[in-house]
C-alpha cells in the first residue's frame, strides 16, 4: 500500500512539474507588440490614381530602433484585381531616400476577399523593418502601381509600425 501511494505521490509531482513546464515555454514563447504608429487615410473609391499620394508623417522616435511595419488595405466589392500593387517611399530629413514596390493580396486564386470586417474587408502585408534614428521625422509616401491609371474599389490605405515584445 505505501509503495502505491508513494507511485501516486511521484506521479502527481511530475505531471505537477511538466504542468508547470509548459506554462513556462508557452508564457516565454509568446510575443506581444506594442503600436508605435497606426493610420489610414481615405482614397477616392471611384479610382485611386497614380498621381495621388498617400503620405504618412511618422514623429521622432525618442531613441535609436528598427521597427516592424505592415500596410493595410480596405477594399469595396469593384476592386477587380487579385492583388494590389504599390510603391512604398521612406524619406528622411538628410537621409536617403528608399523606395520599395509591394503588393498587397486581396483576392485568392478562387476569388474569395482575404480580409476581414465588413462592409469594407481589410487586407494588410508585412513590409520591411523600418530603421529609425532619435529625433528625425520621417516620411512615408504610398501610391498605387498597377496598369491603370485609376484603381476604382480602394476605400483606405494605412501604414502601422511596431515593436514585438518577447
Amino acid at each position: 500500500m505505501g509503495d502505491m501511494i508513494s507511485s501516486f505521490s511521484r506521479y502527481k509531482s511530475l505531471t505537477w512539474l511538466i504542468c508547470v513546464l509548459m506554462m513556462a515555454v508557452l508564457f516565454t514563447q509568446c510575443s506581444s507588440e506594442t503600436t508605435y504608429f497606426h493610420q489610414y487615410k481615405s482614397v477616392d473609391i471611384d479610382g485611386w490614381n497614380s498621381e495621388d499620394t498617400i503620405v504618412f508623417h511618422i514623429t521622432p522616435a525618442s531613441t535609436n530602433t528598427v521597427m516592424n511595419a505592415e500596410i493595410g488595405v480596405r477594399t469595396t466589392n469593384a476592386f477587380i484585381y487579385n492583388k494590389l500593387f504599390l510603391k512604398g517611399t521612406l524619406q528622411c530629413e538628410g537621409d536617403d531616400i528608399v523606395t520599395d514596390t509591394l503588393f498587397v493580396t486581396i483576392f485568392d486564386k478562387k476569388g474569395v476577399n482575404l480580409g476581414d470586417g465588413l462592409p469594407y474587408p481589410l487586407c494588410t502585408k508585412a513590409i520591411p523593418p523600418i530603421r529609425m534614428d532619435s529625433g528625425k521625422v520621417y516620411t512615408y509616401t504610398i501610391t498605387p502601381l498597377m496598369q491603370s491609371s485609376s484603381v476604382e474599389g480602394v476605400k483606405d490605405v494605412g501604414l502601422k509600425l511596431y515593436f514585438t515584445d518577447k
